[in-house]
Order: C-alpha cells, then sequence, then structure tokens
C-alpha cells in the first residue's frame, strides 16, 4: 500500500487530521462483498473500507453501488457534486 497506506492504518496520525469546516460530504461504496466468507462480515462495503468506516462527525454521507475505486467515477456521485456546487453558487 506505500506511504499512504501505512499512514491510513496509523490511529495517531489520521486522529490528528482536522475535519473539514467547509461545505463536503462523504460518498461510500456499498458493492463489497458480504457475508460468511467475506472479511467484512455483514457490513456494507466498498472492498476495501465498512460504510462505518468513512463517517465523520455530522458530515453528511450517502451510499452509492459502486466498489473503492469507481466511486468517483459513478454517475450519481457526479451529479450529486454538480448538484450541490450549483447550490453553494447560488447562496
Amino acid at each position: 500500500m506505500g506511504e499512504m497506506g501505512q499512514l491510513l492504518a496509523n490511529d495517531q496520525f489520521m486522529n490528528a487530521l482536522p475535519v473539514p469546516d467547509v461545505p463536503c460530504k462523504i460518498y461510500a461504496g456499498i458493492s463489497g462483498w458480504q457475508g460468511k466468507y467475506s472479511p467484512f462480515g455483514l457490513k456494507a462495503n466498498d472492498y476495501i473500507l465498512t460504510v462505518e468506516e468513512t463517517t465523520l462527525n455530522n458530515i453528511p454521507l450517502e451510499t452509492v453501488t459502486a466498489v473503492h475505486t469507481f466511486i468517483m467515477n459513478h454517475k450519481a456521485v457526479a451529479e450529486d457534486i454538480v448538484k450541490l456546487t450549483r447550490s453553494l453558487q447560488l447562496q
């Protein structure tokens, strides 16, 4: 996983990161394998993270049917970002 992968596993580093103070949203994938033989058990996941692991304070979270690598390319995510950006421009 390289340096960033190692930092993701470092609780001290992760807990020291600031929470964004600008409008933002978390998109979590739910297309990962679930069940008896899944390392995530019955938890919704994107093959890399569980939805639980993506939550951050009061930042809104939306799930999408995608695996981790392709969340940013999901049509619903792109459409939502455009919608949110336009609403911010009107304020």
